[in-house]
């Protein structure tokens, strides 16, 4: 987001679909339409914000991690359980 069309000089978010792989990268071959990963950044951020997601084979989310930069650290992790009947 920026003063034009092409300008992500203010806010930019980059949006990954797939499946995420135990390296952090993104499969797209797996693509059901679920995020996998979002990338946010602005005009004057060192690091951006990473955001990766995983699902379930029902493809509910089971996983939301936040880190920044290249910090393994999550500054955010969040594990959801499934309800098993």
């Amino acid at each position: 987001m920026g003063i034009g069309v092409n300008d992500a000089s203010k806010w930019k978010l980059e949006y990954q679909y797939g499946e995420l792989n135990a390296d952090g990268s993104v499969d797209t071959n797996k693509n059901t339409g679920n995020i996998a990963k979002q990338i946010s950044s602005f005009a004057g951020l060192a690091n951006p914000f990473v955001q990766t997601f995983k699902y379930d084979s029902l493809y509910r989310l089971i996983e939301a991690k936040e880190t920044v930069g290249t910090n393994s650290i999550s500054a955010l992790k969040l594990i959801i359980k499934s309800i098993k009947f």
